[in-house]
């Protein structure tokens, strides 16, 4: 999808904001904006030169997005493994009390769906863990800050 028509299709949410600007090379930047929603966020990322942008990163915290399979932000990761039997699960420790796992389901080179597991949901330890995020990723690295 082209920045201009994801652009339209968020309209309605006012007050997008410039989170991120990564430059590649001489044309080719990432851009990432946040659009405000009641009480959550949706994170776009945007990948080319300026006018030709594509969509290539999308997050919401919104446990009103579902997926096929009825999975949403706040289902338990147990339900989320059942849906999913393909999931590739990795531990995210930065020896910080924010630990999180990662559940990524189909090709890290093609369009995937990246599913975030944080024991502690919504500022208090829940057991078991549940999904705080919920992104689709288009199959390219990210620019290093």
């Amino acid at each position: 999808m082209s920045e201009g028509a994801a652009r339209r299709l968020l309209r309605r949410f006012r007050g997008s904001r410039l989170e991120l600007r990564l430059r590649k090379g001489k044309a080719s930047e990432y851009v990432e904006y946040s659009y405000p929603r009641e009480y959550a966020i949706y994170t776009v990322g945007y990948l080319g030169r300026p006018g030709a942008r594509r969509v290539a990163y999308v997050s919401a915290h919104l446990d009103d997005n579902k997926t096929s399979k009825g999975v949403h932000v706040g289902v338990l990761e147990t339900k989320l493994r059942r849906s999913y039997r393909g999931l590739r699960c990795e531990l995210h420790a930065d020896g910080t009390p924010s630990n999180w796992v990662e559940c990524i389901l189909g090709d890290r080179r093609r369009r995937h769906t990246v599913f975030r597991i944080k024991p502690e949901y919504l500022g208090y330890v829940r057991d078991p863990a549940r999904v705080s995020r919920i992104a689709v990723r288009e199959a390219f690295q990210r620019f290093e800050e």
